[in-house]
């Protein structure tokens, strides 16, 4: 049993990808995520200590934000291709290239969305949620104007990690995101208990945190004494032809993510009108769902590293060898984590203002999804990095709105609303969703067209 045991988890012969070396990569990128993550945990603790109406406003607000955050972090994610490549196949200047146009063109697309949503607040909440009370709008207004105000320091901090990500070096973006955590969490408590603000004061808290660490992630890669960088050189500040390479991997990867937000947005609206009880529990399960994925996530963006170098590199028998290893680690961690979860999950609700009611059904949401999580979500959204890290954007993208936007949203109607369900009708359709998006990504993956789209050595 051990012997099959150490076989399984075996790397792959020749490869530049040990188990030591996919764990450094893989541990800063899960402290990472989990800090990122944390912030958003604080927000619906801070205002669940309010009411439940709090709890729905910023629920509402953050998944609205949400959608613009996963258009900027598609844009940084799929530029990054581009560079992982060059940086596999040892062309630093070409790197250095493709990661300042990435660059360029997130920012500019951040300051678009944030103008978008600072003018209109309350006509976006209510076009994409729904009518819902009037305190709860208040409370969702407050929090997406501040909450606005952070997305281009979103854009700056993607774009130096995704490059610093692409040449392997996982532990810097996770010092930049616990400095993001630990000044937040200083700036919440001032505003919370010394100088009390409510929900403004966890949006202010983001803000500032944001703003300073992604100032100084951007000094530390254009000044740093790094193989790729945004210094220009003796390049054009943007040469047009890596800039238009740049958008036909951006697009698509920023369209996949923005379909999946846009999609919870729309399910948010079906759920707004199962009343503030419904809302709330979906807002707390929601808040706790990173606590289940973070590891497939995670293991995600290694698989997504080491196919796009080895595909740099030429080595694309090695990549589909690796991808198979990095999927069967990620499963055994969300084996091992979500089992975790269904011990103590009682203890991690009990963090969470609200009555009785709202609890108890967050608890039956969050416990379901864990379920769900270890059989599917490795497949459904981590096997789709490593497809986008050889390159394969459009594929990934055409299966993500096709699933999100006529199985998950036509079940969740017909489940939630039609059979009286409710929310937890909508959460077997995300169920649903998964599986169909697994069966598609894993005959992707056997089929081997997937690295037919390598970018350099195409």
């Amino acid at each position: 049993m051990a012997a099959a045991l150490r076989a399984f988890f075996t790397p792959p012969a020749g490869g530049p990808f040990s188990n030591r070396k996919l764990l450094q990569i893989f541990l800063p990128v899960l402290a990472e995520q989990f800090i990122a993550n944390i912030l958003g945990l604080v927000d619906t603790l801070l205002a669940s200590s309010f009411n439940d109406a709090a709890t729905a406003g910023v629920s509402h607000a953050f998944i609205i934000t949400n959608v613009a955050s996963a258009v900027i972090t598609g844009l940084a994610v799929g530029g990054s291709v581009v560079t992982v490549q060059f940086f596999g196949s040892k062309d630093n200047r070409r790197a250095s290239d493709s990661a300042r146009c990435c660059l360029v063109f997130t920012l500019l697309i951040s300051l678009l969305c944030c103008s978008m949503l600072l003018a209109y607040p309350a006509k976006v909440i209510t076009l994409l949620v729904g009518n819902v009370d009037r305190d709860v709008l208040d409370y969702g207004v407050t929090y997406l104007i501040v909450s606005s105000l952070v997305l281009p320091f979103t854009g700056l901090f993607s774009a130096c990690t995704a490059t610093f990500r692409a040449q392997g070096n996982t532990r810097i973006p996770m010092l930049a995101s616990t400095a993001m955590l630990l000044l937040s969490i200083v700036c919440k408590f001032i505003f919370s208990l010394v100088i009390p603000l409510g929900v403004l004061g966890a949006g202010l808290a983001n803000l500032i945190g944001s703003a300073v660490t992604s100032v100084v992630l951007f000094a530390f890669m254009h000044f740093g004494r790094l193989a790729v960088s945004f210094r220009r050189g003796s390049s054009p500040f943007l040469e047009r032809e890596m800039f238009l390479q740049i958008l036909r991997y951006s697009i698509p990867t920023a369209i996949e993510n923005a379909s999946v937000q846009i999609g919870l947005l729309l399910v948010q609206r079906i759920i707004a009108g199962y009343g503030v009880v419904h809302s709330a529990a979906h807002g707390i399960a929601s808040r706790l769902q990173p606590l289940s994925y973070l590891p497939s996530s995670c293991w995600g963006i290694v698989a997504m590293i080491a196919a796009g170098q080895c595909c740099g590199a030429g080595s694309r028998e090695l990549a589909e060898k690796c991808v198979r290893h990095i999927m069967r680690l990620s499963y055994a961690w969300m084996l091992i984590l979500n089992m975790l979860w269904f011990i103590f999950a009682d203890p991690l609700l009990h963090l969470f203002g609200g009555s009785p009611e709202t609890l108890r059904l967050a608890k039956q949401l969050f416990l379901f999804y864990c379920f769900c999580a270890i059989f599917m979500y490795s497949t459904a959204y981590g096997l789709p990095q490593a497809l986008r890290g050889a390159g394969d954007v459009r594929y990934t993208m055409l299966v993500s709105l096709g699933t999100m936007f006529l199985i998950r949203l036509g079940a969740a109607y017909l489940l939630g609303t039609r059979l009286g369900l409710g929310t937890f009708g909508v959460w077997i359709a995300m169920a649903i969703d998964w599986a169909v998006r697994s069966l598609f990504y894993l005959l992707r993956f056997r089929s081997g067209r997937w690295l037919a789209h390598c970018i350099v050595h195409s």
